[in-house]
């Protein structure tokens, strides 16, 4: 892990020289207690299931996580929510937009070490990757091509009025800038090519019986495939 992490900071280094050449000795020693957070708290490890990163795509209010976490309940699968990662690591000084020299972030850079310490540790490589995608999808498709891993892609249809109003009823004063910059978000939800989408759930206004459970069949269609591999 400080090899990773110290490579990481040298990449960063090499494109802002003004930053300090002697990072913080107790950086390396978040993202070791941070992953150990993770590996300690992700469910189902003691279960064997194929190569599969499943995403969604959505704006904050569409409902991501509530559905993230019925599928990997579903599947026993294995859950990593971007966000409380990226809430330890700020928590604690570190700045998870920070990309390399790759334009890979900070934040993806755990995430994609996070699983592959989970490969080296576990038979379930089944992963349900709870995270926004704007900045990161073309990164984490392309850790999934490199280290084997097959990507499905869920696009949660809700229209924008309906995802704001869900965010109103949130408690929180992040929730008031994510109402305001919640449009320019759906411009790229709008924009993001659905060729690359493998499942399209609408979740307008609430999960519908009958589209969960097609939803639960085709991705059960899709791990059965790839068990036969």
């Amino acid at each position: 892990m400080q090899r990773f992490f110290i490579l990481f900071l040298l990449s960063i280094l090499s494109v802002n020289p003004l930053l300090s050449t002697t990072p913080p000795v107790n950086e390396f020693e978040i993202f070791e207690e941070v992953t150990a957070r993770q590996l300690k708290k992700i469910k189902f490890q003691d279960r064997i299931n194929p190569k599969l990163i499943v995403l969604f795509l959505g704006t904050p209010g569409m409902g991501k996580t509530t559905l993230a976490r019925i599928l990997y309940k579903h599947f026993n699968g294995l859950y990593i929510n971007s966000d409380e990662i990226a809430h330890y690591l700020s928590k604690n000084g570190l700045n998870t937009s920070q990309k390399d020299q790759n334009k890979i972030t900070l934040l993806d850079h755990f995430i994609f070490d996070l699983i592959k310490k989970l490969e080296k540790s576990s038979d379930n490589h089944l992963i349900f990757l709870d995270r926004w995608l704007e900045k990161s999808y073309h990164s984490i498709v392309n850790f999934a091509k490199d280290n084997d891993y097959k990507v499905y892609l869920i696009r949660l249809d809700v229209d924008l009025e309906v995802a704001q109003n869900r965010i109103a009823k949130r408690s929180g004063k992040e929730n008031h800038w994510l109402i305001g910059h919640l449009p320019i978000m759906y411009e790229f939800y709008s924009s993001f090519d659905k060729k690359n989408c493998n499942y399209f759930f609408n979740n307008n206004p609430e999960f519908p019986d009958t589209d969960l459970n097609d939803l639960f069949e085709k991705l059960e269609d899709e791990i059965y495939t790839l068990k036969m591999k």
